[in-house]
C-alpha cells in the first residue's frame, strides 16, 4: 500500500538540536524509493524548512505555514498553492488587531516579514534565522499573507482575546501556542479551514489516495487536526499533544531518539 506521510519538523522529526539524524535521512530516502510520499508539514516558512527538505533529498510536495502554503520544490512545472488571508481580513487585522501586537511575523509563501519588536521575540523563536524582510505601516496589507505569528504581552492578552471575539465577520482563527517566558502569549492566525490536515487532504486527492493512506506525526497545537484525523496519527512521546484526548497513537520514542522512523518502520515494513 502506498502512503502519504505528513511529518512535523520541530519537536517531531528534528532532534533536540533541531537537526536530522543520518538514520532519519536514510530511512526517509528508503521510504520514498519504495513509492511512499514523504511530506514535511510544518508551521515554519518555506525559507526556514527548505534546507531540511534538501538534506533528506525529497522529491515530494512541501507544506509550510501550518497548511497555508503547498509547494513543489523539485517540480517547477507545478504551481504552489496559497491559502492566504483575504485582503479584507488583513485590513481588519492591521486596523484593529495589530495595535495589540508586541511583535509579529507575517509569512508570505517563501518569505517572512517581521513587524514590531521582533528582536526580543527572536529569543523565543527563530533565534538562528536572519530576517531580511520587514513590514512597515505602508507595506502592511500589500502582500499575500498565509499566516501570522502574533506576540501579545501578558497584561494585554485578555483584552486582545475579547476584542478578537467581537470581530464576528473576520474569516480567520486563532491558535494559541501558550505563554512564552512568562512574558508573552503567542498566537498563530490562519484563514478559517486552513491547517495541516486540510493541506494533506488536498494532496491525497492530487495523488488519488484514500484517507486510509494517511500517516501523520506531530507534537504541538498546529498538529492536532492531522494527528487526530489520520488513520495512523501519532503524537510524539511526552509531547503536549500526547496528553490530549482522542489521540490514537503515541510513539514509543521521542524526537531525540528517532521516534518517527521507528514507528514508521513497523507500518511500512522497512528496516530503520
Amino acid at each position: 500500500m502506498r502512503y502519504l506521510i505528513g511529518i512535523d519538523l520541530d519537536g517531531t522529526l528534528l532532534d533536540k538540536e533541531s537537526k536530522l539524524t543520518s538514520k532519519t535521512i536514510n530511512f526517509l530516502q528508503k521510504a520514498e524509493k519504495e513509492g511512499h510520499i514523504v511530506v514535511l508539514s510544518t508551521g515554519r516558512s518555506f525559507d526556514a524548512s527548505i534546507d531540511y527538505y534538501n538534506e533528506i533529498d525529497l522529491n515530494s510536495p512541501l507544506i509550510n505555514d501550518s497548511g497555508g502554503y503547498i509547494s513543489y520544490p523539485k517540480d517547477q512545472s507545478k504551481k504552489p498553492t496559497l491559502f492566504n488571508i483575504s485582503d479584507k481580513d488583513i485590513k481588519t487585522i492591521k486596523e484593529h488587531l495589530s495595535p495589540y501586537f508586541f511583535a509579529s511575523y507575517f509569512s508570505t509563501s517563501k518569505n517572512i516579514y517581521a513587524f514590531g519588536n521582533y528582536s526580543k521575540c527572536n529569543t523565543y523563536f527563530f533565534a538562528q534565522e536572519e530576517y531580511k524582510h520587514f513590514l512597515t505601516n505602508k507595506s502592511f496589507g500589500e502582500l499575500p499573507i498565509t499566516s501570522i505569528l502574533a506576540f501579545i504581552e501578558k497584561d494585554k492578552n485578555n483584552e486582545f482575546l475579547n476584542y478578537f471575539n467581537e470581530l464576528t465577520e473576520i474569516n480567520v482563527y486563532l491558535r494559541s501556542w501558550g505563554l512564552i517566558g512568562n512574558e508573552v502569549f503567542v498566537y498563530e492566525i490562519l484563514k478559517k479551514g486552513v491547517n495541516k490536515l486540510s493541506a494533506l487532504k488536498s494532496l491525497l486527492k492530487e495523488f488519488s489516495l484514500s484517507e486510509d493512506s494517511l500517516i501523520t506525526f506531530g507534537d504541538g497545537a498546529n498538529d492536532l487536526e492531522m494527528v487526530k484525523e489520520a488513520k495512523y496519527g501519532y503524537a510524539m512521546k511526552d509531547s503536549r499533544l500526547s496528553k490530549l484526548d482522542g489521540i490514537k497513537y503515541i510513539t514509543e520514542y521521542d524526537n531525540a531518539n528517532d521516534g518517527v522512523i521507528l514507528a514508521l518502520s513497523s507500518i511500512l515494513n522497512i528496516k530503520s
